[in-house]
């Protein structure tokens, strides 16, 4: 079972793919256009950085640089997880679902499918993107079940002996 601040951690991903895919596109146009003649820093009178434009471009992207980064391997890891579902129907539901920023009723109602299904379709996406963004280092697993709800997560116990078995036989 998945953490549910990971859950929601990577649905809320997957729900604003379009938006953050924007900013990040909106933060290096703003980065060059403000090192652009006539604009930002080269229509400046007085210039408290390098005279350069390509590096007061390059400044102004590192300024960004932690968010754009991370923002940019979020979406590496979304288009990583469609391509790996193309052409399946869980890909269908997800972007009926995440695409269309719709509940999970109308996702079924649309797709004429029961809302348990598309519950488990989604489940399937956000497992899948979950891994992968942890393997890149998106999400620290050892810090989220530290941090999740006391008791909500716990290593299975085998007891042989409760069901007349003995252990180890």
């Amino acid at each position: 079972m998945m953490p549910r601040r990971i859950y929601r951690l990577v649905e809320w991903q997957l729900h604003n793919a379009a938006r953050t895919a924007e900013r990040c596109r909106e933060a290096v146009q703003d980065a060059l256009d403000a090192a652009a003649p006539g604009g930002g820093m080269g229509g400046m009178a007085v210039q408290s950085g390098p005279g350069d434009r390509t590096a007061a471009a390059g400044l102004r992207l590192l300024e960004k640089g932690r968010a754009l980064e991370n923002a940019e391997a979020w979406l590496a890891c979304i288009r990583e997880t469609r391509e790996h579902f193309r052409g399946s129907l869980t890909l269908q539901i997800a972007e009926a679902y995440y695409g269309k920023g719709v509940t999970v009723l109308q996702a079924a109602e649309h797709l004429n499918y029961e809302k348990q299904t598309i519950n488990r379709y989604r489940d399937r996406i956000v497992t899948c993107l979950a891994l992968l963004a942890a393997s890149r280092g998106l999400i620290d697993m050892d810090q989220a079940l530290r941090d999740s709800e006391p008791g909500s997560w716990r290593p299975p116990r085998l007891n042989m002996e409760r069901k007349g078995r003995r252990a180890g036989t």
